[in-house]
């Protein structure tokens, strides 16, 4: 099944842990997973009659988590992102303006159209080329780029204010990892970083119910994932584990990229009871902790008999850094701050790597009674980390 930001996540085998978890405990029984590298997994363990507790680091993670728990369905998107495009921005709704930044024409029968994307190489000032579909004669495919499409790059006016904002959401001046933050935001271009500060900020705006903000910012997740540059065109990694900018990329319509989110946010078959760590969840539910492991540790004593069951993620920087600046945009400095110590790093040696991973089960086995069963799934094994 995909899952939002699923180039990211370890890409786990439909049945896998339900098969593992049938072979050492009985439905019903208690299951830890100490990292929440997927929220795959807790989805999996709990449907399959298992109570789950989730310890989880990274708010982007447990917002996946806690969403696609509810099984939100399509017309719940649909709502909210037009609650969203009817925003006005001036005198006009929000959708027309900002779908009016990807406006092109079309090289057939001169009509107006929606580019899917336009494509840079890696150091130029501008793109080189355009991806579209036609709306009126349903031409597609690469084209060179038109006139028109470089002066609609000057519509987002001054970017140096939102580039502003968007550091600012993050560290202040004043903050250590300011310079971290400063560099990470060199995988955005202008108009996609304009784009993404107009629909957080309008988000922020709107008086909205709980739900329809939650729904909302699933979609924003999925919008500043695809506003990167780390979106290689012909060629290179589609799974990306470092912040480097492909030779050649995409810049991808960011209003089109929310609306084919749905689909994928849409996709649970059904929802799972999920409850805040230190409330226990019933049988088929999950109980999710917000912070590391150790942070569970005393147990309850009803936590028995139980399992650790976990996925060992694949070393990856440019998610864990990107969490860091999406938890800032969408949450606030204070949610950014469990992943601010990353933004330092460049890159995710062994020894670091092998900490990260090993820290929550030391934690946890000094807890736990001894011969408890660890179950550690490595759906991608990266040489040189083994």
């Amino acid at each position: 099944m995909p899952l939002p930001l699923g180039r990211f996540l370890p890409p786990l085998p439909e049945g896998s842990v339900a098969s593992w978890l049938n072979e050492l405990l009985d439905p019903g029984g208690w299951v830890i997973d100490p990292l929440n590298a997927t929220p795959a997994l807790a989805l999996e363990a709990a449907r399959a009659g298992y109570r789950v507790v989730v310890a989880s680091n990274n708010p982007v993670l447990s917002f996946l988590l806690e969403t696609l728990a509810s099984a939100p369905r399509e017309e719940d998107f649909l709502a909210a992102l037009a609650e969203l495009g009817a925003a006005r921005r001036g005198e006009e709704r929000l959708e027309l303006h900002l779908r009016a930044l990807y406006q092109t024409t079309c090289a057939t029968c001169s009509g107006t159209t929606q580019a899917q994307a336009f494509l840079w190489r890696r150091g130029e000032p501008v793109p080189h080329a355009r991806l579209y579909r036609c709306e009126r004669c349903q031409e597609q495919g690469e084209r060179p780029l038109a006139e028109d499409d470089l002066e609609r790059l000057k519509l987002i006016g001054n970017i140096n204010l939102h580039r502003a904002r968007a550091l600012s959401r993050v560290a202040g001046p004043e903050d250590e990892h300011y310079d971290g933050v400063r560099e990470a935001l060199s995988a955005y271009l202008d108009r996609p970083l304009y784009v993404l500060s107009t629909l957080i900020n309008k988000q922020e705006g709107l008086a909205l119910p709980p739900e329809m903000r939650r729904w909302l910012q699933a979609l924003l997740i999925s919008a500043c994932d695809a506003a990167s540059a780390l979106w290689p065109h012909s060629a290179g990694r589609t799974r990306p584990r470092q912040l480097g900018v492909p030779a050649q990329f995409r810049e991808n319509n960011l209003w089109l990229a929310m609306e084919e989110a749905i689909a994928t946010w849409s996709a649970q078959p059904g929802a799972v009871p999920l409850v805040h760590w230190p409330e226990l969840p019933p049988p088929g539910g999950i109980s999710l902790f917000s912070g590391r492991a150790r942070g569970l540790i005393p147990l309850p004593e009803q936590i028995h008999p139980l399992v650790v069951l976990t996925t060992f993620p694949r070393p990856n920087q440019a998610f864990w850094t990107l969490s860091a600046m999406w938890s800032g945009w969408l949450w606030g400095r204070e949610a950014a701050l469990p992943l601010r110590a990353l933004l330092e790093r460049k890159r995710f040696d062994w020894a670091w790597h092998a900490n990260a991973m090993a820290s929550p089960l030391i934690a946890l086995s000094r807890a736990l009674p001894a011969g408890t069963p660890l179950i550690g799934l490595m759906p991608e094994a990266t040489a040189g980390f083994l």
